[in-house]
């Protein structure tokens, strides 16, 4: 099951359509590495902060653009070539209905192990 977390600026809240961005995400994730849809948890987060601290990353808000932070967390097994189209997927859709450029779109994928996720108490790894 696929996890994604979007950081944005407090000021796109109420000017995106979250539906329409998660609608797009989900159906990237279909399309690149044959995820089931329906299976897909997406999170926004909107930063009030100019400065937001992802682990040791540090991105900044800077001459009033914004920028945006995709979280995309997936058990592993996924090829090279699979993560490239699925993060060139995300940055089209992301530039599209958000109306930015790709400089200010960050996107982070974290493999899982089966072993480091569990659905009601039972290791995936276990299923």
């Amino acid at each position: 099951m696929p996890i994604l977390q979007i950081h944005l600026p407090k000021a796109l809240e109420t000017k995106i359509n979250k539906k329409e961005v998660a609608s797009a995400l989900s159906n990237s994730l279909g399309e690149t590495i044959n995820s089931k849809i329906e299976d897909t948890k997406i999170y926004f987060n909107f930063v009030e902060e100019k400065n937001i601290f992802l682990a040791d990353i540090c991105l900044t808000e800077s001459e009033g653009k914004a920028f945006i932070v995709l979280k995309v967390y997936i058990l592993e097994g996924r090829n090279i070539e699979q993560k490239r189209n699925l993060v060139k997927s995300f940055n089209q859709h992301l530039q599209k209905l958000l109306n930015l450029n790709g400089q200010e779109i960050k996107i982070i994928i974290s493999d899982m192990k089966s072993s480091d996720y569990a659905i009601n108490g039972c290791l995936i790894y276990d299923k």
